[in-house]
């Protein structure tokens, strides 16, 4: 019997780390193989140029273009090679930039000196390793170091010593362990309320029933949270939850709270400023949301003051404000301004040499469809909502794909697209049926452009426009409805359309 098997599809994994290198990082690399590869040093760095060059990865395109060369002959192998070698030149370019680095090469280092059996130095620098996981509560690293501690005795001989070891540290060792299952209880609890944030804009009648989330016992007090981390996620849950609930003052107290947490730990700001970027962000959008303008530029002031140890966060922290300022001009409906931002951001986007894709391009489009669409460039919003429509991971930004969905309509409606008209809606009812939930704004906003399509007369436009604007203003007596109308600001359209009805 002869069996068929279908061809596997290349790893792309190469081609991506090597499109993700900022240019100093490309440098390194190639200053780094020059001291570090001897031999065939010319077939792994021509094989890492060929793939550089690629805008899409091609495996069999290379083989074929290559054909007879050495590297082609054991392909995987240099491949595998390459890609080993570039982590390697990384770990070297970053050094001892965070805790979690330099621990890991503080145990490679025991573990190559303890083969040596040089006890006394492989002791000075468990000790070193043991400073580093104690200040900065890296609680998983400090039982492997604890490990190493019981080896070296051992090795040695040492039953004083490790008679010791266990009295001194006994209460270090069930701390440890009471620390993790805390850390690993914060984790789980927050993980489920930010589930919530896949349904941002909750119904009221859908309150209660999320409630029971942010009961848990480990949620009743701050006090059970047991580490600096813990003690991050506690607030963090309580935020995301009251951000959730439109609860707006204890959403912002509670961000702000977390913000203290970790200010109050500047050396942890510094081991992992990125992750502090990300507590930033999150206190960033609630005051974005609920009006907080002057608050919210201070705290892209603060993120732009942090230091960047790489040229990559240099680069990311840009992406980051300039989204959230992009942000703060859309909920304050300075749609010019922002539409004349957005095409800054852009242009240096184009001309950076780090591929910029995912949610960094989705938030950037969809803001850049919104500014097009109120200052009525509606050509130029079309192409951007495809753009992001494209881009636009749908479990992560669920509300925003479906507001995409219904502003696609909106534009063919104000560009009198009738044809387009009937095949859109039925496409756009097909893809929000797929949802677990259909919210009110969407089924309203459907059925409105339905049934105005073809409708010529000025006076009854005008009329059915006027009805649309309290309809929503009846919807947003529900505090999630409300932060839907309110965030995409549908109710300047139906202004605009109310003073201005689109020609017949």
């Amino acid at each position: 019997m002869t069996y068929f098997y279908p061809a596997m599809t290349p790893s792309e994994d190469l081609f991506h780390l090597i499109k993700s290198l900022s240019g100093s990082e490309r440098r390194h690399f190639a200053l780094y193989t020059s001291h570090h590869v001897i031999g065939e040093q010319n077939e792994y760095m021509k094989l890492f140029y060929i793939i550089e060059k690629q805008e899409k990865y091609d495996e069999v395109e290379i083989k074929r273009k290559h054909k007879g060369e050495p590297f082609v002959k054991r392909f995987a192998a240099v491949k595998n090679y390459l890609q080993n070698l570039i982590l390697k030149s990384l770990r070297v370019y970053y050094g001892q930039k965070n805790s979690d680095l330099e621990l890991n090469e503080l145990l490679g280092y025991i573990s190559i000196v303890f083969e040596k059996a040089q006890y006394a130095y492989c002791e000075k620098l468990v000790e070193k390793a043991k400073k580093t996981a104690l200040r900065f509560e890296r609680y998983t690293y400090l039982l492997e170091i604890l490990r190493w501690e019981l080896r070296i005795m051992r090795s040695k001989r040492d039953y004083e010593a490790l008679e010791r070891f266990f009295k001194e540290n006994a209460v270090l060792i069930q701390k440890i362990f009471s620390v993790l299952q805390n850390e690993q209880g914060y984790m789980e609890e927050e993980a489920k309320i930010f589930q919530l944030q896949r349904q941002r804009f909750l119904r009221g009648d859908q309150h209660e029933g999320r409630r029971h989330l942010i009961e848990h016992a480990l949620l009743k007090d701050e006090k059970k949270a047991l580490s600096f981390r813990a003690k991050s996620m506690y607030w963090g849950a309580h935020g995301l939850f009251s951000r959730a609930m439109a609860d707006v003052d204890n959403s912002i107290r509670f961000m702000e709270k977390r913000v203290e947490v970790w200010e109050a730990n500047k050396h942890q700001i510094a081991d992992d400023p990125w992750g502090y970027i990300t507590i930033l962000n999150a206190l960033l959008i609630v005051y974005m949301e609920n009006g907080h303008d002057k608050e919210a530029l201070a705290v892209i002031a603060k993120m732009n003051k942090i230091p960047s140890a790489t040229e990559k966060m240099q680069w990311e922290v840009f992406l980051t404000t300039g989204a959230l300022k992009l942000t703060i001009y859309h909920y304050s409906a300075q749609f010019e301004k922002g539409l004349r931002f957005f095409n800054e951001i852009n242009s240096r986007i184009k001309q950076h040499d780090t591929e910029v894709r995912g949610t960094w391009m989705s938030a950037y489009f969809i803001h850049g469809c919104l500014f097009n669409f109120y200052c009525g460039n509606l050509r130029e919003s079309l192409r951007l909502l495809n753009k992001a429509l494209d881009e636009t991971p749908i479990k992560d930004f669920e509300q925003e794909y479906c507001f995409l969905r219904i502003l696609n309509l909106m534009i063919h409606f104000e560009m009198g697209d009738e044809d387009l008209l009937e095949s859109s809606i039925r496409s756009t009812y097909r893809a929000l049926s797929k949802r677990n939930q259909h919210n009110r704004f969407e089924q309203l906003m459907l059925k409105f452009v339905k049934e105005n399509v073809g409708i010529r007369a000025e006076e009854e436009r005008r009329r059915r426009f006027v009805q649309l604007k309290k309809d929503l203003e009846k919807l947003a007596e529900d505090p999630g409805e409300k932060r839907i109308i309110d965030n995409f600001k549908i109710g300047l359209w139906v202004d605009a359309r109310i003073k201005k009805p689109l020609p017949a």
